[in-house]
């Protein structure tokens, strides 16, 4: 499966290369953006967009009305990084040719008070042309973030049932060609789940404007699953119970034996049996389960009555809390003594001094008995199905989940 999958990602290499060729300036340019504005009209932050025609491929920023003209970009391309001073046109637009297979950073820079300071930072990716003849993950491939706000495919065919996988990636998606046999472009798969004590994360807020299009696709809105809790704590010493207490010790009398210059001592009261020991104390709870991400929402136009699109909303389910932890190790029994031990402690070891009469040895107690398991963590809660709608153009067909 993965030589498939990599094969599917050579064609975006192949296809996203392009040869640069000096532009007539009656050649019309196709801007890939969903919504256009006002070239007056201000921005409130930096937005970009693919731009396409025939020969030459190119993203157009369009800078915040409160940004200097004149700023500092930082441009990396995989190991490549180039530092330049850009100049906004008239209409707040820069242009930068897209020439590479790689996703490519851009960092817009200004000085202020003598310190370079980040005005903004984003990444785009290469224009795509992919065949998905096994399911691919887009968001893992390309490492998607909230700086990558814009895909655009020149060509997407999705085959039999396959899936593109964007996880939670938020922006706009522009498909000029799509066909599609019964495949998915989704969020989050039906099995993807959180870390251990992480939420789900939602499914994103996408913008799909497909141009062209045939076959059928599903647009599945999936959060992720709730991460289950982790494992309680192990039981420790600290929730061991308390050890046995030692038997009282024996007591002995004086034996005057007649002709004998030392005394003699008897055993009088055998030694007592230690105690027993206490009870561990509660096992450590578990945790609990984390709430699994919400749907998501998408907003699909679509330009082509070729193309059939449905639409589902899935809420990421939860996770489950993990068990109590096993409870606390019994305490140590208590030990017992014999009579000799006894007699060395009461004569402080004094060698001169003798026992005369024995008693049997006292025995130790029972070790205690190991405590009850903590309490289960309580498990998550489901995320929320949201709202999701398809447009034929500017005409709206229906929206799910409203």
């Amino acid at each position: 499966m993965k030589h498939k999958i990599l094969s599917a990602i050579m064609l975006v290499v192949l296809t996203s290369c392009m040869k640069i060729k000096k532009k007539d300036a009656e050649t019309q340019q196709t801007a890939v953006a969903f919504e256009t504005r006002n070239q007056n009209q201000a921005a409130d932050s930096l937005t970009y967009e693919h731009v396409a025609d025939k020969q030459i491929k190119k993203v157009k920023f369009l800078s915040p009305s409160n940004w200097p003209q004149s700023v500092i970009l930082k441009r990396t391309d995989g190991e490549k990084v180039a530092e330049i001073p850009i100049e906004f046109d008239e209409n707040s637009e820069w242009y930068d040719l897209l020439i590479s297979e790689n996703k490519v950073n851009y960092q817009f820079l200004t000085s202020l008070n003598n310190q370079i300071v980040l005005l903004d930072e984003v990444e785009v990716l290469p224009p795509l042309n992919l065949t998905i003849n096994e399911d691919l993950n887009l968001a893992k491939y390309f490492s998607l973030n909230k700086k990558t706000k814009s895909i655009y495919f020149e060509n997407l065919n999705i085959g039999l049932q396959k899936h593109l996988y964007l996880e939670n990636f938020s922006g706009k998606i522009k498909i000029k060609n799509l066909i599609s046999e019964s495949g998915f472009i989704q969020s989050f798969s039906a099995n993807a789940r959180a870390e251990n004590n992480f939420d789900g994360k939602d499914g994103g807020v996408i913008q799909i404007d497909i141009e062209n299009g045939s076959g059928d696709v599903t647009v599945f809105m999936k959060g992720e699953n709730g991460g289950h809790g982790s494992l309680a704590k192990s039981a420790d010493n600290l929730i061991k119970g308390v050890s046995g207490e030692r038997g009282a010790s024996a007591k002995f009398s004086i034996n005057f034996i007649p002709g004998s210059l030392f005394p003699f001592y008897d055993c009088a009261v055998p030694a007592g049996n230690g105690t027993d020991g206490g009870k561990g104390s509660t096992g450590y709870n578990g945790f609990s389960g984390k709430s699994g991400g919400h749907s998501g929402t998408a907003t699909v136009r679509v330009h082509s009555d070729l193309l059939q699109v449905v639409l589902i909303a899935q809420e990421g389910v939860f996770g489950n809390g993990s068990p109590g932890g096993s409870g606390g190790e019994g305490g140590d029994p208590g030990p017992g003594s014999t009579c000799e031990e006894d007699f060395k402690t009461f004569t402080k070891g004094n060698p001169m001094i003798a026992l005369a009469k024995r008693c049997e040895p006292s025995a130790a107690g029972k070790k205690g008995p190991t405590g009850d398991p903590g309490l289960p963590g309580g498990n998550g809660v489901n995320g929320i199905k949201q709202r999701s709608c398809l447009y034929f153009a500017d005409k709206k067909v229906n929206c799910i989940h409203e």
